[in-house]
């Protein structure tokens, strides 16, 4: 890293559980047709190449392995070489009569939502344009895996159900779709996020509400999870996490 990129590192550290390398994974009804690709960051000081290749292993091994002479945190050392791997990873894979993810080129779909810093109203644009993906009906395009990682939060009720049929229709018989929101019953208005005037509303809601839009829509809930908020200021709410499966 540059001293730049070590202070910005340096300065975004936060606690975190040992969960998240430690705890056991199982792949059992997972679908073994999503290609995996690994970047090896062969300067990792925080995992080894030789404990990356035993988790390589563990999953079950990977189609591609990228090496890469950097360290740990690749997306902030290297993140145009990132970038540049996961497009070309997305064409390559369109390019397949049944793609493992949605069409992501920017100029037809609006990249997942990072709105910390944007007015409300420019934020609710964004979002509703998930309501409808540009994918033609038919057999042709379709996707493996979709990924709602706290997008529905921007999502009015009054426009969820509709977003949820499009995630339905997009994916492939078999096809799993992730989500994760923030739980609770009335929604959270911040007018100033890191020194800057903001109008951003987060809509909470229960992991009920949220997985019978879900079966309406024609999905079956696969697995549910809710973490329960720490006392650190940034994780002050529980949070939701539902994977959800299209039927085969």
């Amino acid at each position: 890293m540059t001293r730049a990129q070590g202070e910005f590192t340096m300065g975004r550290f936060y606690p975190e559980s040992p969960s998240i390398a430690l705890e056991n994974v199982d792949r059992t009804g997972m679908p073994d047709s999503v290609p995996r690709t690994w970047i090896l960051t062969t300067r990792d000081r925080t995992l080894s190449v030789k404990s990356q290749r035993r988790s390589i292993a563990a999953i079950g091994g990977a189609q591609t392995v990228i090496p890469i002479d950097t360290c740990h945190d690749l997306m902030i050392s290297e993140p145009n070489r990132l970038a540049e791997i996961l497009v070309d990873r997305c064409r390559l894979y369109s390019q397949r009569s049944v793609p493992p993810y949605a069409d992501t080129d920017p100029r037809r779909v609006t990249p997942p939502l990072k709105c910390a810093s944007l007015p409300a109203r420019q934020s609710c644009r964004q979002v509703l344009r998930y309501r409808a993906f540009p994918i033609p009906r038919g057999p042709c395009l379709r996707a493996v895996e979709g990924l709602a990682w706290y997008s529905i939060i921007h999502v009015p009720d009054a426009h969820l159900a509709q977003v949820f049929d499009e995630f339905y229709r997009v994916l492939i018989p078999g096809g799993l779709v992730l989500l994760a929101f923030q739980v609770g019953d009335e929604p959270r208005v911040l007018t100033n996020v890191f020194d800057q005037q903001v109008a951003l509303t987060f809509i909470r809601r229960r992991p009920r509400q949220v997985e019978k839009y879900l079966v309406d829509s024609g999905f079956h809930i696969y697995a549910e999870l809710v973490r329960e908020p720490d006392d650190d200021g940034f994780a002050s709410t529980s949070q939701a996490y539902l994977i959800a499966h299209k039927e085969e």
